[in-house]
């Protein structure tokens, strides 16, 4: 497929006939594919989506890539063919700048206009895939962060409407500083002060016991990340 990355009209400009030629040469040529990526994302779908399948195509685990060809979809508008390149590469390339590109088109493509319960509801679920693949990443304490936010927000949402507050929000709120707490990731003390906070808050007396195998697990984690 690389033998034809210059059929159509635009590459035949002097800079995209240039980096053809080196991919030709060498189809694993990473700054040739760069280049010529960035002449193509500036033409219309019909014309960069052939290049974007050709240099994948050459490197399936190049995360760059993939999120080129993702964020030239949604510049030209193509929002569920940018949803179908995400859905092609997300779970074998479990690389943070991927997934964050991945998170942030849910937030502005799926969420936006919900209602902020819906939202939560398309996030979350969003969060815990992005989790499962990079969660023990040391960089992936914000994701973390916000993931508890999140989880915890159906909890002070029923308490700011003066409901009851569910054993399974509870359980829900406890299980997401758990996960959070007990990953590898860097950057979580304040989380952990908060979960402090939070489990003597709704546990009173029970709360050292609650929160002694977290504190100890997460200890254990934080000495992991600072060892990396």
């Amino acid at each position: 497929k690389t033998a034809c990355v210059c059929d159509m009209g635009w590459e035949r400009s002097p800079v995209a006939l240039r980096m053809s030629e080196r991919i030709r040469a060498d189809p694993l040529d990473t700054d040739a594919w760069r280049i010529l990526l960035a002449e193509a994302a500036r033409q219309p779908p019909a014309d960069f989506r052939p290049v974007f399948e050709a240099a994948v195509t050459a490197m399936p685990e190049a995360s760059a890539a993939w999120m080129g060809w993702a964020e030239a979809e949604l510049g030209a508008s193509e929002v569920e063919q940018a949803e179908a390149v995400f859905e092609l590469c997300l779970l074998r390339l479990p690389q943070l700048p991927l997934w964050h590109l991945f998170l942030k088109f849910v937030r502005e493509h799926k969420v936006a206009q919900l209602e902020r319960s819906a939202a939560r509801a398309q996030l979350v679920p969003a969060l815990e895939l992005l989790l499962e693949a990079v969660g023990a990443d040391p960089s992936a304490g914000p994701l973390w962060t916000e993931y508890v936010s999140l989880t915890a927000a159906a909890e002070a949402g029923a308490e700011a409407d003066g409901a009851l507050v569910s054993a399974a929000e509870l359980s829900a709120t406890r299980k997401a500083y758990q996960a959070a707490l007990t990953s590898c990731a860097a950057g979580l003390d304040g989380l952990l002060r908060e979960y402090e906070a939070w489990e003597t808050r709704t546990s009173g007396s029970q709360a050292k016991a609650m929160m002694h195998d977290t504190l100890e697990k997460a200890a254990a984690a934080r000495k992991a990340s600072r060892e990396r």
